[in-house]
């Protein structure tokens, strides 16, 4: 029979045959039966570099014949990096108005990502203003990244107080006798109300003794307050003299 001939490898072992650390490979070469006549490729060797794959062969003969042994060596001592990744997404101001899960999404060169190991947080409430949670995930090598954070803002809750103020009081008697402006505001305790965030509405027209406008105000989640109403007096045709 050919010689026996062994790798024997000194390293961190990760998933999936890949290694994280620096790698020492030996080689041991041994025929019981009759004396090794030659070898190639069996010298120590040392991988410091991350590669996908290197590969080195051991082969030697003795009088029952040569035999030559492969071996691949890969190395990813790189953690991979790791983004937050909300589903859904928060709004334009940031907020999510309905449950969410807090996801992460990793990203690595080499052995690549193993999105399954990503760290997820389900959240339905309380509301709040910033609530951190902390994720991490692995590449296909089993590195670990880095802690990465997404902060939630949570509101579910519609504005309320809408109230309406007209740009002026009545111009006589109760009634108004030309263009006025209604402005109306709400409040909200959790994501509040942004500049804009409530109804401004004009009226002109038609003459009206319960004349009315609507507005509502809308946070920065997105949530829609009730519609709140101004009712008035409007005149704006002078009287008809006859004589």
């Amino acid at each position: 029979t050919p010689p026996d001939v062994r790798p024997t490898i000194f390293g961190t072992p990760g998933s999936n045959s890949w290694y994280v650390s620096n790698v020492t490979l030996n080689w041991k070469v041994e025929d019981p039966e009759s004396p090794i006549l030659w070898w190639r490729g069996c010298d120590p060797a040392t991988v410091t570099v991350e590669k996908t794959g290197a590969t080195f062969a051991c082969e030697a003969a003795s009088e029952g014949g040569t035999v030559r042994v492969e071996i691949r060596i890969k190395v990813d001592k790189t953690p991979p990096t790791a983004a937050p990744a909300p589903s859904p997404q928060p709004n334009q101001h940031g907020w999510h108005r309905a449950p969410l899960t807090v996801g992460f999404v990793a990203s690595d060169s080499l052995s690549g990502p193993d999105q399954s190991s990503c760290t997820t947080h389900p959240y339905s409430g309380p509301e709040t203003g910033g609530r951190e949670f902390i994720g991490t995930c692995k590449d296909l090598a089993g590195n670990t990244s880095n802690p990465s954070s997404y902060t939630v803002k949570y509101d579910t809750t519609s504005p309320s107080a809408i109230v309406a103020s007209p740009s002026r009081l009545p111009d006589a008697n109760g009634w108004y006798n030309h263009e006025l402006t209604v402005t109306f505001a709400g409040s909200d305790s959790t994501s509040g109300i942004p500049p804009g965030g409530c109804t401004q509405t004009t009226y002109g027209a038609p003459d009206n003794g319960d004349a009315s406008v609507s507005g509502s105000c809308r946070d920065r989640a997105d949530n829609q307050s009730t519609l709140g109403t101004f009712r008035f007096k409007y005149d704006e045709t002078p009287p008809e003299v006859t004589g």
